[in-house]
Order: C-alpha cells, then structure tokens, then sequence
C-alpha cells in the first residue's frame, strides 16, 4: 500500500477491495511472538533429546522423541529449524553410525509430524 492509500484511510474514504485492510490488524504480529516462543520450546526439547541419546546411543527412544518433536518443530516455523539443523547434526556427530542406520526410520517418524 503506498502512501496516498493512507492518506485516503485518514481522509475516510471507503476501500473497494474487501481485503484491503489486512495487512493493519496487529493479530499477525501478536502470533509471531507465540510462534517464536513455542519454536524454541520445540527446539529446546529436541536438543535435550539428542542429548539424552548420546548417553545411550543403542536406545531407540531418545531418538524417536527428538524426530518427532523435530517434526513438530518444523509444522510450526521450518525457518528457524532449518537454521538450526546443522547444529544439530554436529551434536549428533559423536554418534552418526547409529544414526546412519536408522536415518530413513527417523525421516519416517518426522515427517508425518511436520
């Protein structure tokens, strides 16, 4: 919307597009914070999880947790956890045989999350 359309808001002229005033409301912007706040939280909880995996590296549970939290990060905000991904490959390094040979289960459990 340039700057003549606001002018024309204030002068009080009627819009002809029935849309035209979306992009005004403050409800888009209040969501934002909450997205942020519950990506974190998804972050956090997969990060934990990778964590609890590298102590027991033979346990499938820790490792089915964080793809699906994983998952459910990405249904959320896929920016930031695509941001975040090759940290959390480095943080699986210790341990990427394991995670190697089970790649196509984590994928699998993740992606229907997503």
């Amino acid at each position: 919307m340039a700057v003549p359309d606001y002018l024309g808001l204030l002068c009080g002229q009627r819009w002809q597009e029935p849309g035209h005033l979306e992009h005004l409301s403050t409800s888009s912007q209040s969501i934002i914070a909450e997205v942020y706040t519950l990506n974190a939280l998804l972050f956090f909880a997969v990060y934990l999880l990778i964590l609890k995996a590298l102590r027991a590296p033979d346990s499938r549970t820790w490792w089915w947790g964080a793809s699906i939290f994983f998952g459910f990060s990405l249904a959320n905000y896929y920016p930031l956890m695509v941001l975040a991904f090759p940290g959390l490959l480095v943080l699986a390094l210790p341990v990427w045989r394991s995670v190697l040979s089970r790649l196509t289960e984590l994928i699998l459990l993740s992606l229907p999350n997503a």
